[in-house]
């Protein structure tokens, strides 16, 4: 031992270093296992916000020819074209129309009979897509037909 003059005397041991602080690997370990343990429930909640955005998206799709198909069916004449089919580019739709009333003539002011007949329809509209199931909707529009050409009255 040495010792200074005018201080007490001091020991200097020698031997084992001590150990430094910060985590062990097994303290490591655990603490990884924690996290993944708390991210689960975040892994579930991203992967169900992906589903309910994949449904929305296809519920919009469904829309958007649902609101092309009843454009297309008000502009048809079921009296004329009873059943029928086109593509609507996202679906292919199918329609068929059942009579729910009887033929009526229409009439004018005074009550005299005009050159056409009238009668209610249900159209049975059906939507066929590629990726998804069938989507059937009805709606009732009115059918006509000419009964005396534009001429007859001159």
């Amino acid at each position: 031992m040495q010792t200074v003059a005018g201080e007490p005397q001091r020991m200097i041991k020698t031997g084992p270093v001590a150990a430094s602080p910060g985590f062990s690997v097994l303290e490591a370990i655990i603490a990884i296992a924690i996290l993944a343990i708390a991210f689960l429930p975040l892994l579930a909640l991203q992967e169900q916000m992906a589903r309910n955005t994949l449904s929305m998206e296809r519920n919009q799709k469904v829309m958007a020819v649902k609101r092309s198909a009843l454009a297309y069916v008000r502009a048809i004449n079921p009296m004329r074209d009873p059943r029928g089919e086109t593509n609507l580019g996202a679906a292919i739709m199918r329609w068929d129309a059942i009579p729910v009333s009887e033929e009526r003539p229409v009439v004018k002011p005074g009550g005299v009979k005009g050159r056409f007949v009238v009668r209610l329809y249900d159209v049975e509209v059906t939507l066929e897509f590629e990726d998804l199931r069938a989507q059937t909707f009805s709606v009732q529009i009115m059918g006509w037909r000419a009964t005396q050409s534009m001429l007859s009255g001159l």
